[in-house]
């Protein structure tokens, strides 16, 4: 995957937090860290024209979370780029994060 050092900008994001924090953030795996999620649900979603992490980093995600025992969703906002799909695909992006709530909050569908 791309994530997370695939943009050159990303290179000074990290040098900036480990100055400031003392913590090394390239350090920092999401794939590691979804799959300590134990078996919580987890709602990805990623754009389809997301050019700032790998072809198929949100299915990954997915994937770890599931093969760690949580319940995990994929949804694609096919004409978002990065971070854009609450603008893009609204309504739908509304109906899958309500959706997943009423699903796996206690009392939820």
């Amino acid at each position: 995957g791309g994530y997370p050092l695939s943009i050159p900008g990303n290179w000074a994001i990290l040098l900036g937090g480990l100055l400031r924090t003392g913590v090394d953030m390239s350090a920092a795996d999401p794939i590691q860290a979804i799959a300590r999620l134990d078996d919580r649900p987890v709602l990805v979603v990623s754009g389809g024209q997301d050019r700032s992490i790998g072809r198929t980093d949100a299915a990954d995600l997915a994937r770890a979370a599931e093969d760690a025992g949580s319940p995990a969703e994929l949804e694609i906002c096919e004409s978002a780029a990065h971070a854009e799909a609450p603008e893009v695909c609204g309504d739908a992006y509304r109906d899958w994060v309500l959706g997943f709530l009423d699903r796996s909050l206690p009392g939820g569908g």
